[in-house]
């Protein structure tokens, strides 16, 4: 069990990879945790009121991902890593995360 620092939890999401877990708090931002150790990942701030809904791109592993027309291998692996977040504030935000992998900037 884990207890957040913020008061007011709004929602939780857990990438597919099971690397990141991400709160959105009543204040509007969110807050990325290593889904392993709880880690702090870092803060995204963009929501004026409280953050209720937060889901994760589906991830695709580069050795699973392959060309189609519109996107190259990168695009795939890379897109997998958005997070995606709607507050009370009527705001929709689609956040670029990096991979948060040893070794793998992104």
């Amino acid at each position: 069990m884990y207890t957040a620092k913020y008061p007011g939890n709004g929602a939780v999401a857990i990438r597919s990879d099971s690397r990141v877990c991400s709160i959105g708090y009543w204040n509007g931002k969110i807050q990325l945790y290593s889904a392993k150790t709880f880690k702090s990942l870092g803060t995204l701030a963009y929501h004026k009121d409280g953050c209720y809904a937060l889901a994760f791109a589906h991830t695709v592993p580069p050795e699973n991902a392959q060309d189609d027309d519109d996107m190259d291998v990168d695009e795939l692996v890379t897109r997998g890593w958005w997070l995606a977040s709607g507050g009370k504030d009527s705001r929709v935000c689609v956040w670029p995360l990096k991979s948060f992998e040893r070794g793998r900037g992104g």
